[in-house]
């Protein structure tokens, strides 16, 4: 065999393995950006509105309903399906939606999309969050009910006004007078975790009031409570640990336990964060601006004293057959408390030991003065 054929078998096996080294690192760069769009989507809770409705339902499916003033509005399919879901999307259109609150067609979605948080989402995370939902989520061809809001609401052209006034369209900015862990901690708080669009008021046009932010907020029935530094209404009395074990676990001896769309969002989104995240996001809040509510005197869990009750001590008229303890009209509260409660969250209201009925003393729901919880 020549010096010539030799050389050329070489050159050729060598093109060979530097396309096979190629290729392999190309589909590692892309694991490894559909892994970080994953972790995205889980700080981004997407799975928490486009779900399935039934329990143990499928993520990205859609169908799940959401409750506004304007009427239900109903989470599409973000597969990658072409024919229910996002797969003819290209990344400009995902961009824009995600951003602007425009779909392909440049109607507009409604602000239950919180794209005015996620407007600054890094360039990075959008193109990782894209690869993800493209490549990394199994795409199902299930088309979700439509929304159709009463008028004029049903005109999707009247949000164009709002999204003048409210949609910022400014990238994220890091305030300059926080550590870099409170500064991650404030990304993943104004965008990812959109934690405003639930822990603060909104206007009477339905938008966040910046002036109150994360100073606690009404949705869907629940109060989201007041999460800024303030050390009576607010969560300045925790330490950065009882935060994290909140996020993670959903539960915080002496201080609450997470119900209702804080449950959902633990179980979803925040217990799948790395410790540093939570981390930086209970820095972030530890080192937001306080906002005070004058109703309030000391931290809503700081209630915790209990008067002693004797069993026996029933209100005259009151017997032990099944009507009488069935009477609610009595306005003794440890008399109400002994009858109804007592049975599962105990005599002292210290609940069980594994917290499976919770403690009423010591809870910051029970103490809060709003009583929507």
């Amino acid at each position: 065999m020549s010096n010539r054929i030799l050389t050329s078998l070489a050159a050729g096996m060598a093109a060979l393995f530097a396309c096979s080294s190629i290729a392999q690192a190309q589909d590692g760069a892309d694991k490894a950006l559909i892994e970080r769009g994953a972790y995205v989507a889980k700080a981004g809770d997407c799975a928490a509105c486009h779900r399935t409705v039934e329990p143990g339902g499928l993520d990205y499916v859609g169908g799940y309903v959401i409750k506004s003033p304007m009427g239900d509005i109903v989470a599409p399919n973000i597969t990658p399906s072409k024919k229910a879901g996002i797969g003819n999307w290209s990344f400009e259109d995902f961009d824009r939606a995600m951003r602007k609150g425009k779909r392909p067609d440049g109607s507009n979605l409604y602000p239950a999309m919180p794209y005015t948080d996620y407007q600054g989402i890094t360039d990075g995370d959008m193109r990782a969050l894209y690869a993800y939902f493209m490549k990394g989520v199994q795409p199902v061809d299930t088309i979700a009910p439509q929304t159709h809001l009463p008028f004029p609401f049903g005109i999707r052209a009247i949000m164009a006004p709002w999204n003048w006034l409210f949609r910022s369209d400014k990238p994220f900015k890091a305030q300059e007078k926080l550590s870099p862990k409170a500064q991650r901690g404030q990304y993943l708080v104004e965008t990812l975790a959109h934690c405003g669009s639930c822990h603060t008021e909104r206007n009477f046009m339905m938008a966040e009031k910046s002036s109150q932010a994360l100073g606690g907020g009404d949705v869907g029935g629940w109060h989201a409570p007041n999460i800024t530094s303030d050390p009576v209404s607010g969560i300045g009395a925790w330490s950065e640990a009882e935060i994290v074990a909140y996020m993670r676990d959903g539960r915080v001896p002496g201080k609450g336990i997470a119900a209702g769309g804080m449950a959902e969002a633990v179980e979803h989104s925040l217990r799948h964060l790395t410790p540093d995240d939570l981390g930086a996001i209970a820095a972030y809040l530890k080192s937001s601006s306080p906002i005070r509510d004058e109703a309030e005197t000391k931290p809503s869990f700081s209630y915790t004293d209990t008067r002693p009750f004797e069993r026996a001590a029933y209100e005259p008229g009151n017997g032990p057959d099944r009507a009488s303890f069935g009477d609610g009209s009595s306005t003794n509260g440890s008399v109400l408390y002994a009858g109804a409660c007592a049975s599962c969250h105990g005599l002292n209201g210290r609940g069980t030991a594994d917290h499976f009925y919770p403690p009423l003393v010591g809870s910051s729901t029970t103490g809060a003065v709003n009583p929507a919880n």
